[in-house]
């Protein structure tokens, strides 16, 4: 059926991409400490773009018998369509070292998931039943496969494999969120270990302290990173930089970061969430630098993106079937420091640490300004642990704040696709109510 789209497509149009998804998920789901709902979704689509006269046409259907529609719609669209002048990749060979399917997650099984969800429920409770947990599982696979009019025929399949808990209580009134989880594209069942970190912070809450508002150091936990870090992979995408709107034009080769950032976009990691072979415009995916020693290295582009900039694409061209192509990240990777989580902690005469923000309804990402509430954090003086703070908000320029870095923790942690270690700054405002 794709190669009947494409061959009716070149019989009407100068050139034509097929793009095909199809997805099988199992999502699981636990409310307030019981079953709550099993569902099995399946899903395909195709989207087809076409040029015609140096304009671009789009249209997509999840009907596949309906070639002439999708044809002619795509058509219609490109009498109006934007003007382009890029060149699609051709055929290309498949990686050998396959690093983005696993056959168990292929074959997951919604009553090991059920069993493992149980368990991680009855871990917590057994220490804390005044956390009410929310615990949401799936895993599946994703079948792609794009043809094109300049020769290119891939296909892959890639599997998925989320885990996600939110533990959720009140204490003296506060109301109080407590997370792990992770997302990968292989099982990762590592129940024991993640409901032992809500444990953890729930341990942790009991004792409260008030602080006042002023200049201390803040540590970021890798749960809490893109809170800032946010502001640095978006400022990245070519697209923005394109339309003027990132704060990073003309800047590549500057620094702009401090010398021990380095930010890597990774779609190679072993088994990462978004490791992948080639993007979804069949570009091979590459890993590459954002920022190299706080260098600005490259900007993210797709196809027609990159041939704006000029700057040839890495695998960064993302879309869902109903859409076009647009610049994503894939796994983002955050270099580690050299300092141990426990000496940062230690080296602290009074700060926060900080694992949990919400908001960032008066954020302006694009910019670097952030302004969040923190969900779970806790004082420190003179190098120990005091107490949970509560009403409590932070905010600051990204690109500002990095200039007040002290240091970065020798460990990455993976937290959903993000693999980061902790950050710690100097000098921090915090406002208390």
């Amino acid at each position: 059926m794709v190669e009947k789209i494409l061959r009716k497509a070149k019989e009407k149009a100068d050139a034509a991409e097929v793009f095909f998804l199809s997805k099988s998920e199992n999502p699981v789901k636990f409310t307030q400490g019981r079953l709550h709902s099993i569902e099995k979704k399946e899903i395909q689509g195709v989207g087809l773009r076409i040029f015609k006269d140096g304009r671009l046409g789009y249209s997509s259907t999840n009907k596949l018998d309906d070639v002439d529609k999708l044809v002619n719609n795509a058509l219609e669209s490109a009498r109006f369509g934007r003007k382009v002048d890029i060149e699609l990749p051709s055929n290309i060979k498949m990686p050998e070292r396959n690093i983005w399917f696993d056959k168990k997650t292929e074959e997951f099984s919604i009553d090991k998931a059920v069993e493992e969800g149980k368990k991680y429920i009855e871990l917590v409770n057994s220490k804390y039943d005044d956390v009410k947990m929310e615990v949401q599982i799936n895993g599946g696979y994703t079948n792609v496969s794009i043809l094109n009019s300049f020769g290119l025929n891939i296909s892959y399949k890639k599997t998925f494999f989320y885990y996600y808990a939110e533990g959720f209580t009140v204490l003296n009134n506060s109301f109080i969120w407590l997370l792990k989880g992770t997302a990968l594209s292989r099982l990762n069942y590592d129940t024991e270990n993640f409901a032992a970190e809500i444990i953890k912070q729930r341990s942790m809450i009991n004792k409260e302290v008030e602080i006042k508002t002023g200049k201390m150091d803040i540590i970021f936990m890798p749960s809490a990173v893109s809170t800032f870090l946010d502001a640095f992979t978006t400022g990245a995408n070519g697209k923005l930089v394109l339309k003027g709107n990132s704060p990073l034009i003309n800047r590549i080769g500057e620094e702009m970061l401090d010398k021990r950032v380095s930010i890597i976009d990774d779609p190679t990691i072993p088994f990462g969430a978004d490791t992948q072979p080639f993007d979804d415009e069949g570009t091979p995916a590459n890993k590459k630098y954002l920022f190299e020693n706080g260098i600005l290295k490259n900007f993210y582009v797709d196809i027609e993106t990159g041939k704006l900039l000029n700057i040839s694409p890495m695998g960064n061209g993302m879309r869902n079937y109903t859409t076009p192509p647009s610049p994503s990240t894939t796994n983002i990777y955050v270099a580690p420091g050299d300092t141990s989580l426990k000496d940062i902690i230690k080296d602290t005469k009074e700060g926060l640490i900080i694992y949990g923000v919400l908001g960032g309804g008066q954020s302006n990402i694009l910019a670097g300004d952030f302004s969040v509430n923190v969900s779970l954090g806790f004082y420190i003086r003179n190098g120990e642990i005091q107490g949970r703070v509560k009403n409590v908000m932070i905010g600051d320029n990204a690109y500002q704040m990095i200039k007040k870095l002290k240091c970065i923790s020798d460990k990455t942690e993976e937290v959903f696709g993000l693999y980061t270690p902790a950050f710690a700054f100097k000098d921090m405002k915090v406002a208390t109510k």
